[in-house]
């Protein structure tokens, strides 16, 4: 698995002098702490890392070393085309880490800088790319999607301790999919969906969603929808929060907005759903659930992070990734989402928080 290290020239010219990405909605420690983040998704995503040529914390910053407990690692899964490699590329530009983005048809994205990836527009190797959240150094591994190069995703999931499985919202569970699922729970690592590309015209959140539930049952806990999805997309309702978030059309904070009244019944629902299924993964919880008929957020992230661990919660986010297109994501909402659970793979309280 090449890993790049930092201080090093990364060979596509348009990425010259940048080594490094971030995670967030859809970060994912341990237990996946969150983009995806968006992926609006997973999740969205990170604070700024040093580089050379970029502005950043001094060199006595970047020699700065996290403690072990600090380290969280997660990998990026899913069938070929569902969008990793931008979705990491989004998370390096929305943490300004890079100044623009690169694409697929550039060949100048950070991930996918062996001359091979370029020419062939996928994937090849497994990318470690690392930034820095609260104090915690995320580290992001990008993994190819084709099944002949399943190694490589084997060998991320083995030092993984969250996992993000990117669904293509034109398709939802492809066959890719699946193959890459029975390694994840082979491995039974915890794991979180990030549905992307919500702003493609031919986008099918409903559809996706509802795919993953007809495979996975019970266990797809929804944490957001896009209010507008399509083209016009830029808006999620978060069902932990309770709140609407609007996305500026370049990216970057997405305003926070109370839930339209149009689409309150249908956020309680889903929020009512999302507590019952916290409570059902411990007898406090559902205690407190049947005395006071609710949880707050501390309790429904603790709920969450207990089920993922035992593979009994996970949970979906949504998120936009178009090449070729800005993206209007909630890739940074979802890093914090998913900065929330982390459990870690053999079930450590190695919580990294809660949402900002």
């Amino acid at each position: 698995m090449p890993v790049r290290p930092i201080g090093t020239v990364a060979p596509a010219p348009a990425v010259t002098g940048l080594i490094i990405a971030a995670v967030a909605t859809v970060v994912v420690p341990t237990v996946t702490t969150v983009v995806v983040a968006a992926v609006a998704v997973i999740v969205a995503i990170v604070a700024a890392l040093a580089v050379i040529g970029l502005a950043g914390p001094s060199s006595d910053d970047r020699l700065r070393l996290p403690e072990e407990k600090h380290i969280k690692n997660i990998a990026l899964l899913g069938a070929p085309k569902s969008g990793k490699t931008l979705l990491s590329e989004d998370m390096i530009f929305e943490s300004g880490i890079v100044r623009r983005r690169g694409t697929i048809e550039g060949k100048n994205t950070v991930s996918d800088y062996h001359e091979i990836e370029q020419e062939r527009g996928n994937s090849v190797f497994a990318t470690v790319m690392h930034t820095e959240w609260r104090d915690y150094k995320i580290n992001i591994i990008d993994t190819p999607g084709f099944d002949d190069f399943a190694g490589e995703m084997v060998s991320s999931l083995r030092v993984a301790d969250t996992c993000v499985m990117v669904i293509n919202a034109q398709h939802g569970m492809e066959v890719g999919t699946e193959l890459v699922w029975n390694y994840v729970d082979q491995y039974q690592k915890p794991i979180l969906f990030a549905i992307n590309q919500v702003d493609h015209p031919k986008s099918n959140f409903d559809q996706a969603l509802s795919s993953l539930q007809q495979r996975f049952g019970s266990a797809v806990t929804q944490m957001q929808y896009p209010v507008n999805q399509g083209e016009s997309f830029n808006s999620i309702v978060d069902l932990l929060k309770m709140v609407m978030y609007r996305f500026p059309a370049d990216g970057g904070k997405p305003e926070k907005l109370p839930i339209p009244e149009g689409e309150k019944e249908k956020a309680n629902e889903l929020h009512n759903k999302l507590v019952e299924k916290a409570a059902e993964n411990d007898e406090k919880l559902m205690e407190k659930y049947f005395e006071k008929g609710t949880l707050d957020e501390d309790e429904l992230r603790e709920g969450l992070k207990l089920g993922m661990i035992h593979h009994d919660v996970f949970p979906v986010f949504d998120g936009v990734l178009v090449v070729g297109k800005h993206c209007r994501t909630g890739r940074q909402e979802n890093q914090e989402q998913t900065h929330g659970f982390d459990g870690g793979s053999h079930g450590a309280d190695s919580s990294l928080g809660g949402w900002a």
